[in-house]
């Protein structure tokens, strides 16, 4: 089932098109991954989605149709963009309070619950607080919120592995079961897989793939061939994943008529990349 439904959804930003007249969907209960190039258009699709920005064509949450700037949205929605958004003004303490007074679906006993364990000071201002500690703050307060429906742009951009991995864990463990749903935009393919149901690819404004990880590993094979041996690859869709001096990786259909050699399964990150490269021109 859709949980949300984008329908021939284009966005300019004067002469740039962002969005070029986009369909696609995010199914209920289920966390996908858009991913894609700096640029691709990732962080405008999500603002659409939550009414941020103006569009041409629809989108819909739960069969509602999303309106430009419509508090309605954040019913059952949350959002966590870049935390350079947090206003490094307030004291840790004074931002919990005044997030908790806005949002009436703040659920304090959740919240007290993530906090006690997070090591956050506070008294101490937020612009003083490490970038890690300004996302895990952030994350603690949107995952407080009684909503069915999270939604994560570049949320780990600039941590460090140890925080990244703690942010995805806190998720998994704190928000998400089989009545919710997470949408995590990121350009790092490789740090979600583990993750994920679904995945999304969008390049050059156009959603070139909207397909299950299941599927996915099922559609590709990574082999391993000679570099003398790569004139094999002669009018086969590829895309050389790993180049050596004597051997490279490569990612092909699974039906591609090229044998005997090492075979495996590509990665997310070698699917990504061989999408990236012949999508568009076999569109």
């Amino acid at each position: 089932m859709a949980l949300v439904k984008i329908s021939n959804v284009t966005k300019k930003y004067k002469d740039l098109l962002a969005l070029d007249n986009v369909n696609t969907e995010v199914r209920q209960g289920r966390i996908v991954g858009l991913v894609g190039k700096n640029g691709a258009g990732k962080s405008t699709l999500m603002k659409c989605i939550i009414g941020f920005t103006k569009f041409q064509g629809r989108i819909f949450i739960n069969g509602e149709q999303i309106k430009y700037m419509e508090h309605k949205v954040f019913e059952d929605t949350a959002f966590i963009p870049d935390i350079n958004s947090l206003d490094g003004r307030f004291k840790v303490k004074a931002f919990i309070d005044f997030f908790k007074g806005v949002h009436p679906k703040f659920n304090e006993e959740r919240f007290n619950s993530l906090f006690a364990s997070s090591g956050l000071p506070l008294g101490k201002k937020i612009s003083k607080l490490s970038k890690g500690m300004k996302t895990k703050l952030y994350l603690i307060l949107i995952l407080a919120l009684d909503v069915s429906f999270l939604i994560l742009d570049e949320p780990t951009l600039g941590l460090d592995i140890v925080y990244r991995n703690e942010f995805y864990n806190t998720i998994l463990s704190s928000f998400y079961n089989e009545n919710r749903t997470i949408l995590i935009s990121t350009h790092q393919v490789e740090e979600i897989e583990h993750i994920l149901h679904d995945l999304i690819i969008i390049d050059q404004g156009k959603i070139i793939t909207n397909d299950t990880i299941d599927n996915l590993l099922t559609y590709y094979k990574l082999i391993t061939i000679d570099a003398k041996d790569r004139d094999k690859l002669n009018n086969i869709p590829h895309k050389i994943v790993t180049e050596g001096l004597s051997a490279i990786e490569v990612v092909v259909p699974r039906k591609a008529n090229i044998t005997g050699f090492k075979e495996a399964i590509p990665n997310l990150a070698h699917i990504f990349l061989y999408t990236l490269e012949n999508a568009h021109e076999t569109a």
